[in-house]
């Protein structure tokens, strides 16, 4: 299905085209012009031509929606069509032995009731959690032949160091290529990559070869960036990512299906209820993923993260507070409303984003360290490193609109000086000290 949806015509003309095709081939002697019961008449006359039961393998059974979210009048004429077509494996059941399914997303089936509903989603089933890729012994048992000359080319190219060992290089292959996973126990190296990067011996992103449209990624999340913060990640129900319906498909779904993120734990509800917490899988993936997360931040925002970049360098390295307080407002007045949170992980999480979008190095954010767990860490080549503790004035004690001037700022200050003094009191920033020409909190 992965180029047949440019238009409805298109798309219906496509499918007709390919069974056609098998028509002819297999000598069937049929008239192929109804999608849905031509289907199911082939494959109930293949199934009778050979006296055994048909296999059917269908790849990208949801492209021509999911390359149509920007037109979602188009989007939803391809689901009728497909609705039609896929209509014919419910009809030819009895004549089916087994069907295959690959996609995206379900888009709960796309409203496929009559066509799919009788398929079992396997996507989070932890029986076949090892199906999509090498796990760690496949990859020990198939490729540790390749290990010693891929190890010899990496240090004649310099792309690592004498000294690394066979281990060392088993190690950074997993940290590029490993880490998805659909159960949060078995986790698999990309099969791609992987034999991409045994044929060149360069540790580079083959990934982008494979990547979906980043137009099809742009449209899922430009609505939803801000629910991509690390804090939005977890908890989630499969209610939550696992079904969409066309044109409200969540970011998390299309980028979980899409490979950006993977299951990193399962956690349970009191009622016994997964709840699910994603990350980026590996080094492979998790720039493609900033990238695509700071354009549409930095897109929300209105901002240009190079020239913010140089210019909060600046200001951090001055320790000016009032111009530290300038770019603060600016930045939180920038969100659109809708997106606001009364919660303190709402601003945390926009402060690390912004930060994360606009400095050369990630922030490290609730990394232990002293005796207990600051808030964010920034650090530069220079030897600079900043501590940030958050505070917040929660909603069970909201400021009331006459609040005259005076008493804002000292509860600001209040605030403040509470802040410092849980950075002092905890030792936040003694993990850095030897490290640091500069520290600035």
């Amino acid at each position: 299905m992965a180029s047949a949806g440019r238009t409805n015509e298109i798309l219906n003309t496509s499918i007709l085209k390919a069974l056609n095709k098998i028509n002819l081939r297999e000598d069937l002697g049929l008239s192929v012009t109804l999608l849905g019961d031509d289907f199911s008449t082939i494959i109930e006359s293949l199934s009778q031509k050979y006296n055994k039961k048909v296999v059917i393998l269908i790849d990208e059974y949801d492209e021509p929606v999911s390359s149509n979210l920007h037109n979602i009048s188009l989007a939803l004429e391809n689901r009728d069509i497909l609705k039609d077509f896929y209509s014919g494996l419910k009809t030819a059941e009895e004549y089916t032995r087994f069907t295959f399914v690959t996609g995206v997303t379900r888009y709960a089936f796309m409203g496929l009731s009559a066509g799919l509903n009788h398929l079992n989603d396997i996507t989070l089933n932890e029986k076949y959690a090892n199906i999509c890729g090498f796990t760690h012994d496949e990859l020990d048992k198939y490729f540790s032949a390749y290990f010693p000359q891929t190890l010899v080319n990496l240090k004649n190219d310099g792309a690592i160091s004498q000294e690394t060992t066979l281990l060392d290089l088993r190690k950074r292959i997993l940290s590029f290529y490993d880490g998805y996973s659909w159960d949060a126990k078995t986790r698999v190296v990309n099969p791609y990559s992987l034999m991409k990067f045994f044929e060149e011996s360069a540790f580079i992103p083959y990934w982008k070869n494979l990547e979906p449209s980043t137009d099809f990624l742009y449209k899922v999340i430009s609505n939803y960036t801000l629910d991509l913060l690390p804090d939005q990640l977890q908890n989630l129900t499969q209610g939550e990512f696992g079904v969409a319906e066309v044109g409200g498909l969540a970011p998390v779904a299309a980028l979980f299906q899409t490979g950006y993120l993977t299951v990193d734990t399962i956690a349970y509800s009191e009622r016994g209820e997964p709840l699910y917490k994603f990350k980026t899988p590996n080094e492979e993936i998790r720039p493609i993923f900033e990238q695509l997360f700071k354009n549409n931040l930095f897109s929300l925002l209105n901002k240009d993260p190079l020239a913010d970049g140089i210019k909060f360098k600046q200001i951090l390295d001055s320790g000016d507070a009032t111009k530290i307080t300038e770019i603060m407002t600016s930045l939180y007045s920038s969100v659109p409303a809708k997106h606001h949170r009364d919660e303190e992980s709402f601003y945390h999480g926009v402060l690390h984003a912004y930060c994360w979008g606009i400095l050369e190095f990630p922030p490290l954010s609730e990394l232990s360290g002293g005796v207990g767990t600051p808030d964010i860490i920034l650090f530069f080549d220079d030897g600079l490193y900043v501590v940030i503790e958050l505070k917040y004035l929660k909603p069970d004690n909201p400021l009331k609109p006459e609040t005259d001037e005076a008493t804002l700022k000292e509860i600001l200050e209040n605030l403040a000086t509470l802040a410092l003094k849980s950075i002092e009191k905890k030792k936040y920033a003694n993990a850095y000290l030897s490290r640091a020409q500069k520290l600035s909190k």
